[in-house]
């Protein structure tokens, strides 16, 4: 018999609250799948050596990101939106099709180790500087 104050113990309660708590967590990492890849190069932010302006329309061709033709190597902070289809840098947006200028440098493509297979040419464009 129940009484004011009494408290209703089930043995499934906690039981049920477990599994559903699984089932959300496995729904919840089936939707997110697998990180797209980098369309760019990546390297470690160093001292600001922006002896060339790398400017051009951004570009997406074979899963590679280029401005003017050219590959790129971006810092580390930057991230692509491969649904949105833009390039986060510095906090700035930076969409497929849209013209940018930004201070770098061009080297030999072959000193990149981490250049994606898409990205093909003889230099790339480092991107050392968004702003002005």
């Amino acid at each position: 018999m129940l009484t004011a104050g009494s408290t209703i113990v089930g043995r499934g309660a906690p039981g049920i609250a477990v599994a559903v708590a699984v089932v959300v967590a496995a729904v919840a990492a089936s939707c997110s799948g697998p990180a797209a890849p980098q369309p760019f190069a990546v390297h470690a932010p160093g001292p600001v050596v922006a002896d060339a302006e790398i400017s051009g329309v951004l570009q997406l061709t074979d899963g590679c990101l280029t401005v003017g033709g050219y590959p790129l190597s971006l810092v580390e902070s930057a991230v692509w939106d491969a649904r949105g289809g833009f390039l986060t840098l510095e906090g700035e947006d930076h969409a497929v099709g849209s013209e940018v200028s930004w201070g770098g440098a061009y080297s030999d493509a072959s000193a990149v180790a981490n250049l994606p297979a898409g990205c093909t040419g003889e230099e790339v464009a480092t991107v050392h500087a968004v702003g002005p």
